[in-house]
């Protein structure tokens, strides 16, 4: 591992565990920094039952940067106990340690360790938080799983406590990185909640790292539903990011016109068993806005069988090493010119 080259993967859920498959893939230092405000599921069982910290997304991503993410013991990790309420292994495996150690971080490191990690795992805060949010049609929403599944499209959202903190370490990961990606992943239910807090955003705003946005191909939930790309970086922006992201990745199908702007049900992604994922609508216009906002707009084709929501990890792979590299020329440019 080159501990020379620092790459910080900030978002939750399925998106960022496929992320870090292909993070996994540079000779880098990578640092996963993880939302915590999930309540559904198995997760949110246990929260509410043993007060431990969100497991989920933690587990998601020890397996996605495990050293065999496909050997047995990674994949015991990931089990879902069908026959015990559901629960995922990994997360009844982080609660026991949790609950022995006292301290969900050693519980952590512990897991990182048995796994042979590639990188670290951290959460955006150790802080009991709830998620809350406001629909475009003025309604309050309280708690994750209610705000991601509900039936309006959301256009703010907020943490409770607003005096929750962020866990330090993420903060000096952001200063020192190369490269920051916020995303895939599900907008207001994964990426921005960890820029909620106000460190973690001023370090956005002051790392000298290459930020990059990948933007979601589909909305697969309902709390983002009828967004285009432009209003994802527009959201992004009404929530502290003006002027922070420096690249965009988006998701069209090669064989799309980027200069037509297709009905939005005519976009829809579906998979092999006929579900429909409301594609998130890229066309000239919009990547016109964002070039003129100083965005660096990167177009590719990441589709990946049977899995219409999901980046392939080995085009995203392809695309942020471009990134990296040109970040890693203009850093030696300026070193040499100092």
């Amino acid at each position: 591992m080159n501990q020379e080259v620092k790459i910080v993967s900030i978002g939750g859920g399925t998106g960022q565990s496929v992320l870090l498959g292909a993070l996994r893939n540079f000779d880098a230092e990578i640092t996963a920094i993880v939302s915590m405000g999930d309540d559904g599921g198995s997760t949110g069982a246990l929260r509410r039952s043993c007060k431990t910290p969100a497991p989920g997304d933690i587990r998601k991503c020890l397996v996605a940067l495990a050293e065999d993410p496909e050997s047995l013991k990674a994949k015991v990790f990931a089990h879902r106990m069908q026959g015990v309420f559901d629960h995922a292994l990994g997360n009844l495996m982080l609660l026991s340690l949790y609950e022995e150690t006292g301290d969900f971080m050693e519980a952590i490191g512990f897991i990182q360790k048995e796994l042979g990690c590639k990188g670290c795992v951290m959460p955006s805060t150790l802080d009991d938080v709830v998620l809350c949010a406001k629909t475009k049609q003025g309604h309050i929403i309280s708690g994750q799983a209610q705000a991601t599944h509900g039936d309006e499209t959301l256009d703010k959202i907020w943490m409770e406590p607003v005096d929750a903190k962020s866990y330090a370490p993420c903060v000096e990961k952001i200063m020192q990185a190369d490269l920051v990606v916020l995303g895939p992943g599900s907008l207001f239910t994964s990426i921005i909640p960890n820029i909620l807090f106000p460190d973690i955003l001023q370090a956005l705003k002051d790392t000298e790292a290459t930020v990059c946005f990948v933007c979601p191909k589909s909305d697969t939930e309902g709390e983002s539903y009828g967004m285009r790309a432009i209003d994802y970086i527009d959201m992004l922006n009404r929530h502290g990011m003006s002027g922070v992201i420096d690249v965009v990745l988006l998701h069209n199908d090669t064989h799309a016109d980027l200069n037509t702007t297709d009905d939005y049900q005519d976009t829809s992604l579906t998979d092999s068993e006929g579900n429909l994922y409301p594609a998130v609508a890229v066309d000239q216009d919009q990547i016109q806005q964002m070039e003129d906002m100083g965005l660096e707009v990167i177009v590719d084709n990441f589709e990946t069988y049977n899995h219409p929501y999901q980046h392939n990890s080995d085009v995203l792979y392809e695309r942020l090493k471009g990134v990296l590299r040109c970040h890693l020329q203009q850093k030696q440019k300026t070193n040499s010119h100092e």
